[in-house]
């Protein structure tokens, strides 16, 4: 288009957001995986070793065990008869999941759509997204690409698959005459707040500032979610 200068601009601007939602990401996942993996270790402890001498002293005094005793005594006894089974499944379905969404479109799309139902995750996850459609929608936008070019070029960025099949009924949307808003709506993804900006976007004819402003609002929000979402792990 001409605007080199602002299109490398753009990117040191998105290079830099980008690293601070990686950094925030790993803040996320760090410090709740160490807190699960210490829980984990304490669980295998407590089942394999000390409940079950716990269990032989109570079996031998002849009483009557209350129901929740029972219950603990019923998942000792499943866990140290399928410890090897249970450490071996996790790794087994993750990699069966990465395999299945590499070969499988459908498979990918399904996987990715159940991740956005998820509670907290899914909205820390829809707002990511949005958020960086928005940023680059507005980049092309500002550079002077038609609409149907913008709409291609953010959805490229996109990492959720549900999300980025939903963005391709946009473009066939836009395509044959609906408006932008409309055509987000339509595809369920998007929060409500992403389809007001682009309406308002539409109809005062200042696209870059509208989308602008949902930046801003979803880099506050990710922030306090990601903190939720490790107090609540924790």
């Amino acid at each position: 288009t001409g605007n080199l200068a602002d299109s490398f601009d753009s990117i040191i601007q998105n290079l830099k957001w980008n690293a601070d939602i990686k950094r925030k990401k790993g803040k996320a996942i760090r410090m709740p995986l160490f807190s699960l993996l210490v829980m984990f270790l304490v669980l295998m402890l407590m089942t394999g070793l000390v409940v079950p001498k716990v269990t032989s002293f109570l079996r031998s005094q002849e009483i009557e065990l209350p129901v929740y005793t029972i219950s603990l005594i019923a998942f000792s006894d499943f866990m140290k008869a399928n410890f090897l089974l249970i450490l071996a499944s996790i790794p087994t379905i993750i990699i069966a999941i990465k395999m299945g969404k590499k070969f499988s479109p459908a498979f990918a799309i399904f996987v990715d759509g159940l991740v956005l139902y998820l509670p907290v995750f899914g909205g820390v996850v829809t707002k990511l997204e949005s958020a960086r459609f928005c940023q680059f929608f507005a980049i092309t936008f500002k550079s002077g690409l038609g609409i149907i070019e913008c709409i291609e070029t953010a959805g490229s960025v996109i990492g959720n698959k549900a999300i980025k099949n939903s963005i391709e009924s946009i473009k066939d949307a836009v395509s044959d005459g609906t408006s932008i808003n409309e055509s987000i709506a339509n595809s369920g993804y998007f929060p409500p707040l992403v389809n007001r900006m682009f309406k308002v976007g539409e109809e005062s004819g200042n696209m870059e500032s509208a989308l602008q402003n949902i930046q801003f609002f979803y880099d506050r929000e990710i922030n306090d979610s990601i903190d939720k979402i490790v107090a609540m792990i924790q």
